[in-house]
């Protein structure tokens, strides 16, 4: 071990400082010369003993750690999630200026937020960044972290499915890997493309595989964007830039692997270079020779044998186009309230409502969520399109609501005029409000906002208000 030696004040000559005694003249060494001599062992000693006490730390927190960085499996907390269907009057409200997320009280719940990804009524995928790294977080009602991750996080509300990075989760447990993202399932959610490097292939939203095939290169499924009515449901896949359209729930081939790439216009109606054909329910394919100019269907103008494209009724069994008779057939039935549709030169709905006939003069009909109209409850409304004008009926009480500026099929808020102001009106509690006619206004689930303009200073600010028509303050 080496010696430390000082020079004795006194005798002038060395001597060791362990000792604190000069061995020539054995006089007391002063303080100072002994307490600044310890100081850099002092310093030395306690940087050895963090040194040991964060290793040992370290080896036996090492999983705790690891955890904090990744959390926890997602099975361990999805049972912790709310599914709950029902319209949530509580939601929470994401103020995008602040990235905060705050109650209905105005109570901030979580702050830097980078982003909101997914409102899902009872819980947010929400981003946040942390030393540069963005992380995806589960966020429930109450703002508690249910879960965070580096891979991105998509919910699929169908059947309560959730893609984390490449792995599917249903029942909060993992059913797949190696899976696709397919750029309708926020539509469908009943099918998933999976590709493991050598083989790929189509799963449902089980993880159960409903059509498997060797692949070269890559593997891309385009699932049905909308099921609604539809007897069979077919899915494009896309091996190695060549497109075959297949059963997805049988995986049969109706059209079998070409070149030529195949475009899902809507609804089982589909379209190969300037070819557009409707594939029914025995996997028949019923050609139109002519492209419309004009696409615009959904699963409500399946009317029988007839196929609604663009301004063109067409005959599925022959493909030919009716002449332009009249033509009135029932296609949707919702709330005991029955639409139809009327063809001469244009197309127009009509509605019946306890046997009472509305003439055929709609240019749309359109009805509140599913979740809106159990909210409601006892009361039931069509919303009239007619003109570019809409105007809101109220079937149980047999009037209307003109002039309707700003409606929300998810929300119980609407926005209309009269003669005199503007108002903003709750469905549920027939409460309403008068607006500033220079406000703009922005409906949404459970609140609303309002834009506040002041032209002299060319600046804005924004209000929230909640379903009591209430300022909410942001505390």
């Amino acid at each position: 071990m080496k010696k430390n030696y000082v020079r004795c004040p006194y005798c002038k000559k060395k001597t060791l400082l362990e000792q604190h005694i000069c061995s020539n003249c054995k006089r007391l060494l002063p303080s100072e010369i002994v307490d600044k001599s310890i100081i850099p062992r002092l310093i030395i000693l306690v940087v050895l003993a963090l040194l040991i006490v964060g290793t040992y730390y370290y080896i036996n927190n090492k999983e705790i750690i690891k955890e904090e960085i990744n959390l926890v499996d997602f099975s361990k907390v999805a049972e912790k999630i709310n599914y709950n269907s029902d319209y949530n009057e509580d939601k929470l409200i994401y103020v995008k200026d602040k990235n905060i997320l705050i109650n209905t009280k105005g109570k901030i719940l979580v702050d830097n937020i980078n982003s909101l990804e997914e409102d899902c009524d009872y819980f947010y995928i929400i981003t946040k960044r942390e030393k540069g790294t963005k992380y995806y977080y589960l966020i429930d009602n109450d703002g508690k972290e249910l879960y965070k991750d580096k891979e991105k996080i998509y919910y699929y509300p169908k059947h309560n499915n959730f893609l984390i990075g490449k792995d599917l989760y249903f029942n909060n447990q993992k059913v797949a890997s190696n899976v696709v993202l397919d750029k309708n399932l926020i539509y469908s959610g009943d099918y998933y493309s999976y590709n493991d490097g050598s083989t790929g292939g189509i799963i449902n939203y089980k993880g159960e595989k409903l059509y498997q095939i060797d692949i070269d290169k890559f593997l891309y499924l385009e699932s049905p964007s909308k099921k609604d009515m539809l007897e069979s449901n077919y899915c494009i896949i896309n091996k190695d830039y060549h497109y075959a359209l297949i059963d997805c729930d049988t995986g049969e081939i109706v059209i079998d692997y070409e070149s030529r790439e195949i475009e899902e216009l809507n609804n089982n109606v589909y379209k190969i270079n300037n070819i557009v054909f409707y594939v029914d329910s025995s996997k028949r394919l019923i050609y139109y020779e002519k492209e419309p100019d004009e696409i615009e269907y959904t699963s409500k103008y399946f009317i029988n044998d007839k196929l609604l494209l663009g301004k063109q009724l067409i005959n599925t069994k022959n493909g030919m186009p009716y002449n332009n008779e009249v033509i009135i057939s029932n296609i949707e039935i919702e709330n005991n309230i029955k639409t139809s549709i009327c063809k001469n030169v244009n197309i127009y709905y009509e509605m019946s409502v306890n046997d009472e006939e509305f003439p055929c003069i709609y240019d749309n009909i359109g009805f509140f969520s599913n979740k809106i109209n159990d909210y409601l409850k006892d009361k039931i409304y069509v919303v009239l399109d007619k003109n570019n004008g809409l105007s809101l009926y109220d079937i149980k009480r047999g009037k209307f609501i003109n002039m309707i500026e700003s409606i929300s099929y998810y929300s119980p808020l609407i926005v209309y005029e009269d003669n005199d102001n503007r108002y903003v009106y709750n469905l549920k509690t027939d409460d309403n409000k008068i607006l500033n006619e220079k406000d703009k206004i922005t409906i949404y689930d459970n609140y609303y906002v309002i834009e506040k303009l002041d032209l002299d200073n060319m600046t804005s600010n924004e209000e929230y208000y909640g379903l009591d028509l209430e300022k909410i303050k942001i505390k």
